[in-house]
């Protein structure tokens, strides 16, 4: 009895176990696909510093020394919008850092373009946001209580994401709307997600009652 109830105290939360999570998705996706692609480029340079590039009519050569980038574009290029909608909160954190350095512009590293630069910052500044769900998944389940600030945070959270997704697709031509596919998605999950943890907060003061 006393080794079951070490186990069940060592078990991680559900606040750290979506982070955790998320980032195995994105890895998944990104890092492994970069590895992948690195790998087919040094089979296919058989021992040479250079690799040639054929798509259709299209013929380029890549040295060594551009085979990581060439690979993070490649990625990039394929995923850059099922990792943006799926991270949509990271826009704040990005937001904030690019005020100081380079406002209206959003900064990213030399060498990287914006796309690159998403694909691999959105999942990191996305972790308090896929913690608070993490936290209202813990309330919905019982594990934790929340208190009356998750509850204001949840619903404003999910509002303004609400607000968002209202703005974009009725406030925009369907031609731009369709270009933003993607952002619509990612609103549409995170005023769900947002959603929960007040959800969980009605739910423990009914059954307190």
């Amino acid at each position: 009895m006393r080794y079951a109830a070490g186990l069940k105290s060592k078990r991680l939360p559900l606040s750290a176990l979506v982070p955790l999570a998320a980032l195995a998705a994105w890895s998944s996706l990104v890092p492994v696909e970069v590895g992948l692609t690195m790998y087919r480029l040094h089979r296919a340079a058989k021992g040479s510093d250079t690799v040639q590039i054929h798509a259709g009519q299209f013929e380029t050569t890549i040295q060594r020394r551009n085979w990581l980038p060439f690979a993070l574009e490649r990625v990039s290029y394929r995923y850059e919008h099922t990792i943006q909608a799926a991270n949509v909160p990271g826009i704040v954190i990005e937001t904030l850092i690019s005020l100081p350095l380079s406002w209206p512009a959003l900064w990213h590293p030399n060498g990287l373009t914006v796309a690159a630069w998403r694909t691999l910052s959105y999942p990191f500044f996305c972790l308090p946001a896929w913690w608070f769900l993490g936290r209202g998944l813990e309330g919905l389940v019982g594990r934790r209580p929340l208190h009356l600030a998750m509850f204001v945070s949840s619903l404003v959270l999910s509002l303004v994401c609400v607000v968002l997704l209202l703005g974009l697709g009725f406030g925009v031509s369907a031609a731009d709307r369709s270009e933003v596919t993607w952002v619509l998605w990612g609103l549409g999950f995170w005023a769900f997600a947002f959603a929960l943890p007040a959800f969980a907060w009605v739910r423990q003061r009914r059954a307190a009652e």
